[in-house]
């Protein structure tokens, strides 16, 4: 949510210093049907990659889907073959375990985030992942 400028070098050409971007999602391959989202979100993030920045993928599944079966096979995938590092947001330490759920993904993003040091965050508009990071920004809090 931050603005990057680009700085000529020596040569003429355009390079900037590496960012640390962070992309939320909900969807990751292997843990929903492949869609639109799911390859823009994943193109997003290795487009990034090869440009030099450090990329986390923060994925909130849906409570009922949070098997940790395929997390360790997607973190190794996306770090090995993409230096992309995946974490997972399955609960917050803000709620109390029972009150965590898909209602409440949106705050706990915003806990998350708050605490982490990020030059950029990306959201995908849909499922209001953003709701509750958007409006404390605009008000001035995070």
């Amino acid at each position: 949510m931050t603005a990057v400028s680009s700085v000529e070098n020596q040569s003429g050409s355009s390079s900037r210093s590496p960012l640390n971007i962070c992309i939320v999602t909900r969807e990751l391959y292997g843990w929903s049907e492949p869609t639109e989202a799911v390859a823009a979100t994943i193109g997003m993030a290795q487009h990034f990659a090869t440009q030099g920045d450090t990329v986390t993928l923060l994925c909130v599944p849906p409570f009922d889907s949070a098997d940790n079966a395929p997390i360790a096979k997607l973190t190794d995938y996306l770090f090995g073959s993409h230096l992309i590092k995946l974490d997972v947001l399955k609960s917050c330490r803000d709620f109390l375990p029972a009150l965590w759920g898909h209602e409440k993904a949106s705050a706990a993003v915003y806990y998350h985030l708050k605490e982490q040091k990020f030059d950029a965050v990306y959201f995908a508009l849909e499922g209001g992942l953003a709701y509750y990071t958007l409006l404390a920004k605009e008000l001035g809090l995070y």
